[in-house]
């Protein structure tokens, strides 16, 4: 780098709290705009290039935190200046991007070190030839990220390019950020995301930035499933407890149940992304099944709390550090329970717990666990009480969010939000079907929250899924997976973020006799292929094509009545759906299948439902098409209902009034005993006087000062004569009353 002294050559370490000089044997040359990055695979950091003051350098450096030493490779990119480096941890590879060569030409060529020698990479796509750039390597979006730069000193860019190892793509730069060059950029693993901070808005610094700036929501590929196979691996579970060790990088795994009996486990697995490993600590608790588990990354502790045990449910609070777990003791523990949902709350520091079952039914509570003390919150308002609700946290909106879940009343598809001190339920208006012990982790890849499988309710259609959904804070997509998993519910699931995966392992679909448990690894991310294989298609209609009577104005839905259709994909590969239209107003369609040319995946099903809701009486007819491609992948389906007019009935009131006076008229109007407001009666005396007035909110159409004109003394029994014409919705009716002069 460069001071008011000269440029220099002195190496420093930062530990968290201190800076130290390190003297070393060896020296690189004195130099700036140099690169350097950190190999994580080979412990060491790599330097290469840059301006010793006159001329330009390509040499390359490693400096193993003991000393520097030179490497002399067959191969080297020319000699630059203010160009940028980074680790790709994924395939072991130092990135060389750009810079400006002897001649002052600005440069756009790619570079990889392994270690040993430099290739360079002909890629069909690059950014714009550039210097004094921001590089590093995303591990969420699998690909190192290039900002800003500039080529003109004094008109920097602010675009983003993403290279995947094969080739560069523009990613959506975010307009708000100013263009800047020197600005600096790291990947912060915890939150799964880039952080920038400051640059300048030229070479002569007179505007210097002192903003930061974090890379969220973006995606380079589709989500999709893949299945690994690792051996070894754990055995065949359901309820076990998962979570992501940000510090060490790796899914941590601790028992669950073999079977549906008591058949519950005590061991503890870690997933690497490759390899599945056996670790064999000297404690451990005791076989758990259906307890609850979230990494702490303030403390670097997994915890694992509850769960049902050989004794019954436990309160018990265990810590995993990596090597050891611990049991930790407090004078006040939340109750002992099962199926609860809890993640940790990095904003706050905090575990926060929700729900499940205990020892008396089903809870409502919600805790908070810093790692010294649990403390049991009071908010505001609350989700009812239920077992089985997912439970994320989502950094970027700093909310605890909350799916599902069973209660008393059943299945339950709400959405509910924990900002540290309430609950605060989250409008939808579409969402997941309601279900319970489902998977949620936050993808910090897509900045968003992602949901899959668990126990749903659709008509016809119960039992375990495989669908998954996301959520961005404010409303619910479903994600069409080319592939998925076999459906099932409460796997164990945790979020990679250093790898831009969400892991799920087992579950169980207890809907087969016996229930099938599954010891399969999964991971949903994007870049993932699915082979195309051979779709295949059965549609299977059930409920209703004929919907028989239904009143005009509500829907089939109130009585359970549904035309029901399961599209199931029985082929090798994914099914592709083109579309799935209705016709006909009266006949309103639910949709939980792709279209628009998204798959279904092998072995997956999916639910239309349509119900009649008849805008008119008389006969009402429309059809259902769906168009997928495999063979009968067009199929048309005639729909038909009777719409029929509410009945109404009109009560009139007997009035009395003075010869030659007048007196008020009141008829009440009504459907099925309740008020019919903003509807016209009409009313007729014996003179012919007639008045059209309407009914009021309590269904009460009232005639104030009706003259009695031309009416002789005496009792008329039918005098006063009303009518309700009716509408579209309502069948007409009338009626009549006495009128007493």
């Amino acid at each position: 780098g460069y001071n008011f002294s000269g440029i220099q050559s002195d190496t420093w370490e930062w530990d968290g709290t201190v800076w130290t000089h390190r003297l070393t044997n060896h020296v690189p040359t004195p130099r700036l705009w140099t690169a350097m990055t950190y190999d994580a695979a080979r412990h060491v950091t790599v330097l290469f290039g840059g301006a010793p003051g006159s001329g330009l350098l390509n040499d390359t450096w490693q400096y193993d935190g003991t000393d520097w030493a030179q490497v002399v490779t067959a191969h080297a990119p020319p000699m630059r200046r203010g160009h940028a480096l980074a680790f790709d941890s994924a395939r072991n590879r130092t990135v060389l991007f750009g810079g400006q060569d002897p001649n002052n030409l600005n440069l756009n060529d790619t570079w990889e070190f392994d270690g040993t020698d430099w290739t360079q990479v002909a890629t069909a796509h690059a950014p714009s030839p550039r210097l004094w750039h921001s590089m590093a390597y995303d591990s969420s979006l699998g690909g190192t990220v290039v900002f800003g730069g500039a080529s003109d000193p004094n008109v920097p860019f602010n675009d983003a390019w993403l290279y995947d190892g094969v080739d560069w793509q523009q990613i959506a730069p975010n307009i708000n950020i100013n263009p800047r060059l020197q600005a600096a950029m790291s990947y912060d693993s915890n939150r799964g995301e880039l952080v920038l901070f400051g640059g300048a808005a030229n070479i002569q610094y007179n505007q210097q930035y002192g903003d930061t700036w974090a890379l969220r929501g973006v995606t380079t590929s589709a989500l999709d499933w893949a299945q690994l196979n690792p051996l070894p691996a754990p055995g065949a579970r359901v309820f076990a407890q998962m979570d992501y060790d940000s510090a060490r990088g790796v899914s941590v795994l601790f028992g669950g149940s073999s079977d549906s009996g008591a058949g519950n486990l005590q061991d503890t697995w870690e997933w690497n992304g490759s390899t599945w490993g056996l670790r064999s600590p000297s404690a451990s608790p005791p076989a758990l099944a259906a307890g609850v588990m979230a990494y702490d990354n303030l403390r670097g502790v997994s915890v694992l709390f509850g769960g049902s045990g050989s004794t019954g449910n436990t309160s018990a609070t265990w810590e995993w550090n990596g090597t050891s777990w611990t049991q930790r003791s407090f004078t006040v523990s939340p109750p002992a329970r099962v199926w609860a949902g809890m993640a940790y709350d990095s904003s706050h520091g905090r575990m926060v717990l929700f729900g499940g079952a205990g020892g008396n039914g089903r809870l409502a509570d919600t805790w908070q666990y810093d790692g010294t003390a649990w403390t049991q919150m009071n908010p505001a308002s609350s989700p009812t009480p239920r077992q089985g609700p997912a439970m994320a946290f989502d950094p970027t909106r700093g909310r605890t969010v909350l799916f599902g879940g069973s209660t008393d009343s059943g299945r339950v598809a709400d959405t509910w939000e924990w900002d540290g001190g309430n609950w605060t339920r989250i409008p939808t208006t579409a969402a997941p079907p309601p279900r319970f012990s489902e998977s949620l982790v936050f993808d910090t890849q897509r900045g968003k929250t992602v949901l899959f499988g668990g126990d749903h309710f659709l008509p016809y259609d119960l039992g375990e899924s495989n669908d998954t959904w996301e959520w961005d804070g404010t409303q619910w997509t479903p994600d069409w997976t080319a592939a998925a998993p076999a459906v099932r519910s409460a796997p164990a699931t945790a979020y990679d973020s250093a790898r831009g995966r969400m892991v799920m392992f087992g579950g169980w679909n207890a809907a087969t006799s016996p229930a099938t448990i599954y010891g399969d690894t999964w991971e949903l991310g994007s870049g993932i292929q699915t082979p195309t294989g051979t779709p295949g298609g059965n549609l299977q209609q059930n409920g209703t094509l004929n919907f028989g009577n239904v009143f005009v104005g509500s829907s089939s839905q109130a009585i359970q009545t549904y035309a029901a259709f399961r599209l199931t994909n029985t082929g090798s590969g994914p099914l592709t759906v083109n579309s799935i239209t209705v016709t006909g107003a009266d006949f309103p369609m639910t949709n939980y299948c792709p279209i628009s040319g998204n798959p279904l995946p092998a072995g997956s099903s999916c639910m239309t439902l349509v119900v009649f809701a008849p805008t008119a009486a008389g006969l009402r007819t429309g059809s259902i098409t769906f168009d997928y491609n495999a063979p009968g992948g067009n199929q048309t389906f005639q729909l038909q209902g009777t719409g029929v007019l509410n009945p109404t009935t009109l009560t009139v009131f007997p009035a009395s009034g003075l010869f030659k006076g007048t007196t008020t008229i009141v008829a009440a109007l009504a459907n099925n005993g309740s008020a019919l407001a903003s509807q016209p009666v009409t009313f007729t005396l014996p003179n012919g006087a007639t008045s059209t007035m309407q009914t009021n909110a309590q269904g009460l159409a009232i005639w104030s000062g009706a003259s009695l004109n031309g009416i002789h003394a005496g009792s008329y029994p039918t005098g006063i004569q009303a009518s309700f014409a009716g509408t579209q919705g309502y069948a007409a009716s009338s009626g009549s009353a006495a009128l007493t002069i």
